[in-house]
């Protein structure tokens, strides 16, 4: 059901499924052979166990996305990580998804997660991560590794109690979501199902399982856009603009101010929004633009009488350096602070204007029709 919950089954009947593009999936294994994927060999970790985990996590994707071809490798530690994922990218998949990550209760940008918004910015490939269980934890919510990457789509887990109403939504419990210090993104970037996932005769729940409905819909958009698939601030653009609303009432915000919220992002994934605003083409892709202090870009976009909500989402990467690819060595991180001003048909100005982020969210409901 969680298809129909995502909305991924419209974008499936109007055939995209997901045709044309490679999924790398990470993991510190490997799905059964009888799964339909090409094995990426990890040079330093080259006899990884078959389970149900991966399995589990490739049904899900191909659930989504029936037409993508699947890529995957493992590993089980850093070292491990970094030469995994440099063979996925020889591969040449367009988006990886990681429903794995390494723990660590600091809350810190850590090494892991900067090496990984290093690829996502040098190679223009999408990388999707679990945000991480508490229940790994000891309790704490802390954010997983790789999912504390600016650049990363790091995805929470919502309980849909299989059922297609939000009347019953929860957040699911465990779902990580801190970061302990101001050093590290505002994390998850947004909600998927990820609680009692039943596919054939495998049933699960975590953050591990949300993470690959994002990846299946990216690849539906991928199909629909081929220009999305070096695109991965855009990429992420489209899944925050595209979430359909927040699940817990403490998550909501006052209309036309920062809604990027703690422990759901931008909120819940729809996939056919996130569809639709990429077919109107109403977006704008800045590719390398270089700010001065104090620039500024105007994009004028009209407001119709079928906009009875109009969110905007602004996002950008961060610039990391490395020594080595397969090394994680960081030389330098950069992180410019961009804010986002939407001014209303009717002159009114909303903000949003987060200090340590690289999303900014506005949502509004319009009271006039026009340009803005």
């Amino acid at each position: 059901i969680s298809k129909t919950v995502t909305r991924a089954d419209i974008n499936i009947n109007n055939g995209y499924t997901g045709n044309g593009v490679k999924i790398g999936i990470l993991e510190p294994t490997i799905p059964v052979s009888s799964e339909s994927y090409t094995l990426v060999v990890n040079p330093q970790y080259t006899t990884p166990i078959a389970d149900t985990h991966a399995t589990m996590v490739c049904r899900i994707i191909k659930n989504v996305a029936p037409g993508s071809s699947l890529y995957c490798t493992a590993a089980t530690s850093s070292s491990q990580y970094f030469y995994g994922m440099e063979e996925l990218l020889d591969a040449g998949v367009h988006v990886v998804n990681l429903s794995m990550g390494f723990n660590d209760i600091t809350g810190t940008y850590d090494m892991i997660s900067q090496w990984t918004d290093h690829i996502t910015s040098t190679d223009n490939v999408t990388v999707v991560a679990a945000s991480g269980n508490s229940d790994d934890l000891g309790g704490d919510y802390a954010v997983a590794s790789p999912a504390k990457g600016y650049n990363v789509i790091a995805v929470g887990n919502f309980n849909d109690n299989n059922t297609i109403s939000i009347a019953d939504d929860t957040l699911y419990e465990t779902s990580c979501y801190l970061e302990k210090n101001n050093t590290a993104a505002e994390k998850p970037d947004i909600l998927a199902p990820g609680t009692n996932i039943t596919i054939d005769n495998y049933e699960a729940s975590g953050t591990s399982f949300a993470a690959p409905h994002v990846t299946g819909i990216l690849a539906q958009l991928m199909q629909q856009s081929l220009a999305l698939r070096s695109r991965p601030s855009l990429a992420k653009s489209l899944i925050t603009v595209g979430a359909r609303y927040k699940i817990d009432s403490d998550s909501y915000s006052a209309c036309g101010i920062h809604t990027f919220s703690d422990k759901e992002g931008a909120g819940k994934v729809d996939a056919r929004n996130a569809s639709t605003v990429l077919g109107s083409m109403r977006y704008y892709y800045g590719g390398t633009t270089v700010f001065n202090s104090g620039g500024s870009i105007v994009q004028n976009v009209n407001v119709t009488s079928a906009d009875v909500l109009f969110r905007v989402s602004l996002t950008w990467e961060r610039t990391v350096t490395v020594n080595s690819h397969t090394n994680g060595s960081v030389t330098s991180s950069t992180l410019s602070d961009l804010d986002l001003k939407v001014t209303a048909p009717d002159g009114t100005v909303f903000k949003s204007e987060s200090g340590n982020n690289n999303v900014e969210l506005i949502e509004i409901i319009p009271a006039e029709h026009g340009y803005g």
